[in-house]
């Protein structure tokens, strides 16, 4: 897998991250307005509570994966890194000083983490 391939991997947990919210609000309001097929003006055609439901299941399974590669990272600096980044939605502006550590040293083990990830 190429760095960019990597980084694509790990940034998907944040854009899962935001579906799944907007999937629940969409949830919480087919179940406080269970309304039948003959409403889709406010529910929007094609999409049901089981659809939400089931995008829902695999978009959580995609973010467990990203979970599970960050957590098998054995260097703790760059698990905490990635953690950070990818996971908190962190900058490396905002990782270092979390990290007590510079900005550059936090960049060159983000790309050094990016790297030695095994996907």
């Amino acid at each position: 897998m190429t760095y960019k391939e990597k980084v694509d991997f790990l940034s998907k947990y944040k854009k899962n991250y935001f579906r799944i919210k907007f999937i629940d609000s969409k949830i919480t309001s087919l179940r406080a307005n269970p309304i039948g097929n003959e409403d889709e003006e406010y529910h929007g055609p094609g999409k049901n509570l089981e659809d939400y439901l089931d995008e829902k299941t695999t978009l959580e399974k995609e973010m467990r994966q990203v979970e599970v590669v960050i957590d098998m990272i054995r260097n703790e600096n760059e698990k905490y890194i990635l953690g950070y980044k990818f996971l908190e939605f962190l900058t490396l502006e905002e990782i270092a000083p979390l990290m007590n550590y510079s900005f550059s040293w936090v960049k060159k083990n983000y790309r050094r983490a990016i790297n030695n990830l095994n996907i």
